[in-house]
């Protein structure tokens, strides 16, 4: 019984569709020359657009790849930048440091003088 029901309904599926849609049998050659005529300017139209859906997505991806090239030669540009950027912080750092080291040198052989010194002023104030 359940196979017979899914049979039918395969067939009526099927069958249905074919019965409602397909062409009449009366029409003259004329009206059927006229209605495959019209189907072949919707296809001319169809392929028209495709046409020029291709044409305009040729035309973005050469934008894009012009965007990407420009990106990529600013970021190289910016990695140069950056790089001397870099140079020019840690000659500046270095000679931050080379200047605080000369400082507190300065100040410790200003202040204690030596180890000897620190002694011998302690001798002479006794």
């Amino acid at each position: 019984m359940i196979r017979k029901m899914i049979i039918i309904m395969i067939l009526i599926t099927f069958i249905f569709p074919i019965s409602i849609f397909s062409q009449p049998s009366d029409l003259t050659d004329r009206e059927l020359l006229i209605q495959l005529y019209g189907k072949i300017e919707f296809i001319e139209r169809t392929v028209r657009r495709i046409e020029d859906n291709s044409k305009n997505v040729t035309a973005n991806v050469n934008l894009m790849e012009k965007r990407i090239t420009k990106n990529e030669i600013n970021i190289a540009g910016f990695y140069e930048k950056l790089g001397e950027l870099v140079a020019r912080w840690n000659y500046l750092l270095g000679l931050f440091v080379t200047f605080i080291i000369g400082i507190f040198i300065w100040m410790w052989r200003k202040t204690y003088n030596g180890n000897k010194s620190i002694k011998q002023n302690k001798q002479t104030n006794n």
